[in-house]
């Protein structure tokens, strides 16, 4: 083993079965922007998974506000996967805990629920209370749509549509 584990300023080495992998957790913001920090150092070229809460205004992520967690990663092309055996859910705000954003195990996307699933188009499903919905927004004189593909390429991008152009207030609904 020639793995490590550094906790502040404290070094373990030969930690558990790390291989040649690190993990640092790091409690010092001020001279070391990240609190958990994963790599793989026997990959070439691999990257490091890094968790933290936010200082301040902005640090460790644009927009990143002060107690924020955040988590990154800092390889070029690199992915933050997140996968389950039935479903990744996505509570945020209030203390209510609720699920705010669902992805079954079959690829469906609920928001406000967690069964999207259990409907007839399941793809994408919304709950609302009322006075809510989805909304397509546009600043000025662009025109927006909610288009119905049958292929990739050519006007089978677009074989149905809705249209709605911002500058003339035109609604429009089309099919090849």
């Amino acid at each position: 083993m020639s793995g490590s584990l550094n906790m502040g300023s404290q070094t373990i080495t030969n930690a558990g079965t790390i291989a040649s992998d690190t993990i640092e957790i790091n409690t010092n913001a001020n001279s070391n922007p990240h609190g958990l920090n994963i790599t793989n150092s026997a990959l070439s070229g691999a990257g490091s998974l890094k968790i933290a809460i936010a200082a301040s205004n902005g640090s460790y992520s644009s927009g990143a506000t002060l107690n924020d967690i955040i988590m990154r990663n800092e390889t070029s092309g690199g992915s933050i996967i997140i996968a389950a055996p039935d479903s990744v859910q996505i509570g945020v705000g209030g203390s209510d805990n609720q699920t705010r954003f669902t992805v079954d195990s079959s690829g469906n996307v609920g928001i406000g629920l967690t069964n999207p699933s259990d409907y007839y188009a399941k793809n994408l499903v919304v709950s609302s209370p009322s006075e809510g919905g989805i909304t397509i927004a546009s600043t000025g004189n662009h025109t927006n749509y909610l288009l119905f593909a049958d292929s990739t390429s050519g006007v089978a991008r677009y074989a149905g549509m809705i249209g709605y152009a911002h500058n003339t207030d035109l609604m429009e609904f089309r099919t090849n």
